[in-house]
Formats: C-alpha cells, sequence, structure tokens
C-alpha cells in the first residue's frame, strides 16, 4: 500500500505489524521502522540504533545532545553486544 506525502521522503511500502514482518526484521531480511508523528508533526518517542565500529561514540554523542535539548533518553545494548539503542 503506497501513502501519500507532504515532504521530500517517498515510503516504498508500507507493511502491517505482524510477527513475520518483526521475524523478517529480527533476521536482517529487511529494515522496519516506526514513525509517529502526530498531526502537528511533533512526536512523542524515537528509537536510534547504533551498529557500526563507532558505535558507542556515536551513542554518547547522540546521548549528549539529548541532555543538551531537555530529551530524556537511554541507552540498550544490543543483545549482540557490537551497538546500542537509544
Amino acid at each position: 500500500m503506497r501513502i501519500p506525502t507532504t515532504g521530500a521522503c517517498q515510503p516504498e511500502e508500507l507493511l502491517g505489524c505482524f510477527k513475520s514482518v518483526i521475524h523478517d526484521h529480527l533476521a536482517g531480511k529487511h529494515t522496519i521502522g516506526v514513525y509517529p508523528l502526530l498531526p502537528d508533526e511533533t512526536c512523542w518517542f524515537l528509537l536510534a540504533d547504533f551498529n557500526k565500529k563507532t558505535w558507542q561514540e556515536d551513542s554518547v554523542v547522540f546521548l549528549e545532545t539529548c541532555v543538551e535539548m531537555g530529551i530524556s533518553a537511554a541507552l540498550e545494548r544490543s543483545r549482540s553486544g557490537n551497538g546500542g539503542h537509544i
């Protein structure tokens, strides 16, 4: 299913949140995301995934930026130990 957009980002496809979609995401078959934009284009939550070799440094910079902007944030280490989620 396609959805109309007003910005430059053009979504390719919307998938329902089925167990198979989540399984395939965790298996690395495709990337999924949740974009909880309100009608006024604000958002109440965001998840950032850091997986590259510099994930620790990148996470620290992201967390510091959150603190500077007064945004609550927490770091969770990936199960693999080679990345993190904020």
